[in-house]
């Protein structure tokens, strides 16, 4: 389980809400789905945290 700053999550949640309004609601593109990932990634955690080297120092294997 990686440890990683409340600010971390909250920019994550808010851009991606803000994609998905933008691009879902208003432009109406495919765009929204990167706005999906992000609020997904921020709510149940980035899987790609483990595999980057920058960020190991700050994940735990349990």
């Amino acid at each position: 389980m990686c440890r990683f700053a409340f600010w971390d999550k909250t920019i994550r949640l808010v851009l991606g809400s803000a994609l998905i309004y933008f691009f879902g609601f208003i432009c109406e593109s495919w765009w929204w789905l990167f706005g999906a990932w992000l609020v997904i990634t921020a709510v149940y955690g980035c899987p790609l945290y483990r595999y980057l080297p920058w960020f190991k120092d700050k994940c735990r294997n349990n």
